[in-house]
């Protein structure tokens, strides 16, 4: 009996650090190893524990392949990346490729047009919703118009990306397939303990809580505007402490800015942990003020542990709160807002605690590991059998 090869899936990745790089992680170590047979081309990576990670994907049958896409426009060097790209889908017999972000989004499509093999893209955030300038998001419309004429499946994260794909004429509704992010529920519970020797760790006395940030050190995840709003908080609430949890460019400059502030002995700042769930739990409130968001694994990942959060309105993450039901949803850009949202829920730990509970629900019921990489499986599977069926009805043509 004829059984069908697994089908060859390669993944192409330029931003190597934060959920876009979580979310590849997790695909590439669930998929089903009989049906799909993974490749992975990732650039030079820019953060060291990125690297480790990615790498380990080796140990789930994942051949890696190191590409240097460049993050900034290099005509040269795109051209290159997209020369490799292209030798590789067509060495390694690629069926379909599945390219993450902006630019690995690009080159990675039109490579996999210039093979011939189907295409999918999730762009975990379109670049043209970027804080950026009028000029710069018309060009970046512009590429992303020109790609998705390479590409057979757009897969959005949330509802909202879906939304917007749809709605700037990108893609039709029917080219658009949404598989929302989710986690292994299971592995976010018990981190009480580790939770409590943080706080022994950094010498938070018993009685004093805690606000806290768990995000990349750039403009995106408004650091800034905790920082801000830190002063108000700290007249409401002698007691209370701020630890902000990873790194990036603007790390130094955040640091600098607590300390003009006087608010030095308030603040601790720690490195990027894979210890992050003890800094959950940790937190009383987790504040996550992003300019913009696709469908945030910190929200699912806080959630999921029961730490309540104050989030700004961006992106899916209203949908992902469901409308504020499950945690407080503030105006993004706006230190004055959140301040009052975390106020709100510091005040009323009743209601806090009534919000982390539901939202935990929520997360266990909706937004399972599991389902996410079931709905893959079937986008691929459905794509491959298209490609069987044409590379069969050409078999017959050439016989005839």
């Amino acid at each position: 009996m004829y059984t069908p090869r697994p089908l060859n899936v390669l993944h192409v990745l330029e931003a190597s650090t934060g959920g876009t790089a979580r979310h590849v992680i997790d695909v590439l170590s669930h998929l089903d190893r009989k049906r799909f047979r993974n490749f992975l081309a990732v650039a030079t990576l820019r953060d060291p524990q990125a690297s480790q990670d990615l790498m380990a994907l080796s140990h789930y049958g994942v051949d890696i392949v190191s590409v240097a896409m460049r993050r900034r426009i290099s005509p040269l060097g795109d051209a290159q990346a997209l020369g490799e790209l292209t030798r590789l889908i067509r060495r390694a017999r690629v069926d379909i490729v599945h390219t993450h972000s902006s630019k690995a989004g690009i080159l990675g499509r039109v490579a996999g047009k210039l093979a011939g093999v189907h295409t999918v893209h999730t762009p975990h955030g379109f670049p043209f919703e970027m804080k950026v300038g009028a000029a710069a998001r018309w060009a970046y419309w512009v590429i992303e118009m020109l790609a998705a004429r390479c590409t057979d499946r757009l897969v959005a994260v949330c509802h909202n990306e879906r939304v917007v794909a749809v709605s700037s004429r990108l893609f039709a509704p029917e080219r658009v397939e949404l598989v929302t992010n989710g986690v292994e529920f299971k592995a976010w519970q018990d981190f009480q303990s580790a939770g409590q020797a943080l706080r022994d760790r950094l010498e938070i006395a018993p009685g004093h809580r805690v606000v806290g940030m768990v995000g990349r050190f750039d403009t995106q995840k408004g650091h800034r505007l905790l920082v801000e709003a830190a002063p108000s908080l700290g007249r409401q609430f002698p007691d209370l402490r701020f630890v902000l949890v990873g790194d990036g460019p603007l790390k130094s400059e955040i640091a600098r800015r607590i300390e003009r502030l006087g608010l030095a002995d308030r603040f601790r700042i720690l490195p990027q942990t894979r210890n992050v769930g003890a800094c959950y739990a940790l937190f009383d409130v987790l504040a996550h003020p992003s300019l913009w968001e696709a469908f945030p694994y910190t929200l699912l990942e806080a959630m999921a542990i029961g730490t309540p959060v104050v989030a700004s309105c961006v992106g899916g993450v209203g949908e992902l709160l469901e409308g504020g039901t499950l945690g407080m949803l503030v105006p993004p850009n706006d230190p004055a807002a959140l301040a009052r949202g975390i106020a709100q829920l510091l005040s009323d730990g009743r209601a806090a605690r009534r919000l982390a509970s539901q939202a935990r629900q929520h997360v266990k019921t909706c937004y399972q590991l599991e389902t996410m990489i079931a709905r893959l499986e079937s986008i691929y599977e459905g794509l491959g059998r298209q490609g069987t069926a044409q590379s069969v009805r050409t078999l017959i043509r050439n016989d005839a």
